[in-house]
């Protein structure tokens, strides 16, 4: 797992499935995030799903106060949860490119 991957996972605790997974992907600062969920042939991985995290939010978040870390944290948990409301799990797998929520240092 990378830097941002572990991150997130800690961050966005409960943005996305219990059981989801947090993997790097082709861009460093691009996470992957994979679940299982039911469909009518059995369970299947969720449509692909990209977290792009700018480096300096994870720099500023470990560099930051208790306080600071916490307003990060709800900012990136809010926004994930925002850009999700347009995202279906159940859409097809096989797309040229994944849902994209982009987690920006200067929204900060």
């Amino acid at each position: 797992m990378s830097r941002e991957s572990d991150w997130l996972a800690a961050q966005a605790y409960d943005a996305f499935p219990g059981a989801a997974e947090f993997v790097e992907g082709q861009d460093p600062s691009h996470v992957i995030v994979k679940w299982s969920i039911a469909s009518a042939h059995g369970h299947r991985r969720n449509a692909p799903l990209a977290v792009a995290i700018d480096p300096k939010v994870v720099d500023r978040w470990y560099e930051a106060g208790d306080r600071e870390q916490a307003r990060i944290s709800r900012y990136v948990r809010s926004a994930i949860r925002n850009r999700m409301r347009a995202y279906h799990a159940d859409g097809p797998v096989d797309v040229p490119a994944a849902f994209l929520v982009t987690i920006d240092e200067g929204a900060l």
